[in-house]
């Protein structure tokens, strides 16, 4: 636990107490929308969202670590062409 004083107001800060996190969080998602893809239409922004929120979840993790884990959970994902055709010939 911290103590701050800011001008005379004393502030307790625990592990749970503090902003930077989701600080940080919003400032890479701002630099990868501008720095990766410049543009983000709303239809689309949820998974603009999800993708940050995986980097961010498993930053500390290596390339290598978080490519096991995307292809662990990409299993059972993957769809035939003839079936995506159907799917799109119906629309």
């Amino acid at each position: 636990m911290y103590l701050m004083y800011h001008l005379g107001n004393v502030y307790i800060c625990t592990q749970y107490d503090y902003t930077n996190n989701i600080e940080g969080f919003w400032s890479h998602f701002r630099r990868m929308i501008s720095g990766c893809y410049h543009d983000v239409s709303d239809e689309h922004l949820q998974s603009y969202i999800d993708e940050a929120v995986y980097r961010w979840n498993t930053r500390k993790a290596s390339q290598s670590e978080r490519f096991e884990d995307m292809f662990e959970k990409s299993i059972g994902l993957v769809r035939k062409w003839s079936e995506i055709k159907v799917g799109l010939e119906a629309a």
